[in-house]
């Protein structure tokens, strides 16, 4: 009878594990520096093998244990894709700062390339992207939040500016009188692990010196401008490019000798009539 009795207990135990844990992340309200852009574009990008190959929810926000170590996933409120709830608390904070948001939804399945195609279609200033190779909890003694993101600034032409790859693993001790603590703990934890990563120095400073270089090149724009890739910009009159060089000479020496400078060293040219040729 106490067999029969314990089994029961067991079989509750497994349904609630495998159907009642989900976690509201109303509490992931963020708080993000103020960047220089006049309209951003946002990607999260869900890159989690166990979403990718179709294992877990793209609403996995982690799991949690039964005393024997076996784990149970837990989800978002109706299996929201977690990367479409970031992606709107991102917009939400952006947008308190006084900022024009715009969000490009990626899916798992999805590659860099089929991404790349939606930036170039969008009219943002600047593309924030934020890609989750991993991101979720595992609790049994403690809650352990393993993080891995990598994180990329664009300007509007789609040029690198800054890359920034977080790693690591935050814990939280678990109540000892409440099996249910997860539902407050989680959230403030992943709260400050997106805080930390989006308000990092160098990510915030990237946004200002495109900034920067934009205010320039308008005051500037009177002649065509080669930029290269170790980050110059010459100010000239392109005469001439060929399969491997640029010719031109100096916008201040218009009668001046021509010069020659390797495709291969090239980033962009700028025209002065706006347009742009970017080079391999």
């Amino acid at each position: 009878m106490k067999y029969i009795l314990y089994l029961s207990i067991a079989s509750l135990s497994f349904v609630t594990n495998v159907f009642g844990y989900t976690i509201s992340l109303d509490a992931v309200q963020l708080e993000l520096s103020k960047v220089s852009a006049t309209k951003l574009g946002v990607v999260v990008w869900d890159q989690r093998v166990q979403v990718m190959d179709g294992r877990q929810s793209s609403g996995l926000v982690g799991y949690l244990r039964t005393g024997a170590g076996i784990a149970y996933p837990a989800t978002t409120k109706g299996k929201m894709p977690l990367a479409n709830l970031l992606g709107n608390r991102i917009q939400d904070a952006h947008q308190s700062n006084g900022i024009d948001v715009e969000i490009l939804r990626a899916m798992p399945n999805e590659k860099w390339s089929q991404i790349e195609q939606k930036i170039s279609k969008s009219d943002c200033s600047h593309y924030l992207v934020v890609k989750m190779t991993k991101l979720e909890f595992d609790g049994l003694k403690q809650y352990v939040y393993k993080v891995e993101l990598d994180i990329e600034v664009y300007a509007a032409d789609g040029s690198l500016l800054h890359s920034n790859h977080v790693s690591e693993e935050r814990t939280e001790k678990k109540s000892l009188w409440s099996a249910r603590d997860y539902k407050e703990k989680m959230p403030v934890l992943l709260k400050a692990i997106i805080e930390d990563a989006l308000n990092n120095e160098d990510i915030a400073n990237s946004f200002s010196k495109v900034q920067e270089t934009k205010t320039k090149t308008k005051t500037n724009f009177v002649s065509d401008i080669i930029i290269t890739k170790k980050g110059d910009e010459i100010e000239v009159k392109v005469e001439e490019i060929t399969a491997e060089t640029i010719k031109y000479r100096k916008a201040s020496q218009a009668d001046g000798p021509l010069r020659n400078v390797p495709i291969s060293e090239v980033f962009m040219i700028k025209y002065k009539n706006g347009t742009k040729e970017v080079f391999d």
